[in-house]
């Protein structure tokens, strides 16, 4: 069955007894008006989805109501539930149980869509995907919360995901998602940051060419000297440190210029020749005589190929 987690747990609302919304009634829609929102992250296929889940709705049908916005021509738009309309459909049913949303508070909208993707795939996701999943998200309560406070409805109330929430339970946006994802306040910081960071980076960043905290110190750079970090490592190969980022941050905001300082940075490896030692258990004498003057992504990528062709001979001596 489709996670049962929803988007009330992320706000920390009451379950109403029941389990279903108190105010919004849970309607039989015709699976046939029902089209997917464009701007949904995930492309869902009867192909992506769990056979085990898919049984269930067979079985049992859909037992969670989904999310569904009023649209042109008497049609509905998926908000929140992509996966288990699909799982209808494979099954063949007709109706699926859906909750319509037919007055949504400024941000709403981007919170249901991103809320499912979240929670059914979040570990899957690429670093550009949940720093795009988790922005969206962030903004979207931060716009809910300013309209509940321009308006006076702090001591309202909402539904969603069949809980009741609070107005004043989106006072800490980044806390509140930490909580509905099992993730820490300094894991959203950090995906937050990485809105700021420049194409190249990011797609570095998707290859696991750049760790995340490297690429968040980087984001903090202004867009110009991200694309000049850029084209220096990328014409040299090079994997930059978050020590290393966390030294060109220092000196961008120092007032320094990037192109004179960047062959010292580089030059002179974050890490001690001790741990790249203990890293490839060589002796002292031998590693210095081989490895004194070179940077440790040069000494890796010597003995990682050295290793490589050692293990691939038939016979290794």
């Amino acid at each position: 069955m489709e996670n049962q987690r929803n988007f009330g747990a992320l706000l920390e609302g009451n379950t109403p007894m029941n389990g279903m919304p108190t105010k919004e009634r849970v309607e039989l829609l015709p699976v046939d008006l029902i089209d997917p929102h464009p701007l949904n992250p995930r492309i869902v296929t009867p192909e992506s989805l769990d056979e085990a889940f898919l049984e269930s709705v067979e079985r049992n049908g859909v037992l969670q109501p989904v999310f569904v916005k009023l649209s042109e021509g008497g049609r509905y738009q998926m908000l929140a539930g992509h996966r288990r309309l699909c799982a209808s459909k494979v099954a063949k049913h007709t109706h699926i149980r859906a909750i319509v949303k037919r007055k949504l508070l400024p941000g709403e909208e981007s919170v249901f869509l991103m809320d499912t993707n979240i929670q059914d795939n979040f570990k899957d996701m690429l670093p550009s995907q949940k720093c795009r999943a988790l922005c969206v998200q962030y903004d979207g309560l931060r716009e809910m919360r300013c309209y509940a406070q321009l308006n006076d409805e702090e001591e309202g109330e909402i539904e969603l995901g069949g809980k009741v929430i609070k107005f004043h339970h989106l006072e800490k946006s980044r806390r509140a998602i930490a909580s509905a994802y099992g993730l820490c306040e300094a894991d959203v910081q950090m995906y937050l940051k990485l809105r700021s960071l420049c194409e190249s980076w990011m797609k570095l960043l998707d290859q696991k060419k750049v760790s995340c905290s490297a690429a968040a110190t980087i984001a903090s750079l202004p867009v110009t000297g991200q694309q000049e970090l850029y084209q220096y490592v990328a014409a040299r190969k090079i994997k930059i440190t978050n020590a290393q980022a966390e030294d060109i941050r220092k000196l961008i905001e120092g007032g320094g210029t990037l192109q004179p300082e960047m062959e010292k940075l580089f030059k002179n490896d974050a890490r001690p020749v001790s741990n790249m030692r203990k890293k490839y258990r060589l002796p002292k004498a031998w590693f210095d005589s081989y490895f004194k003057d070179m940077t440790g992504a040069q000494i890796d990528t010597i003995l990682e190929n050295a290793l490589k062709l050692y293990f691939a001979s038939d016979k290794p001596a």
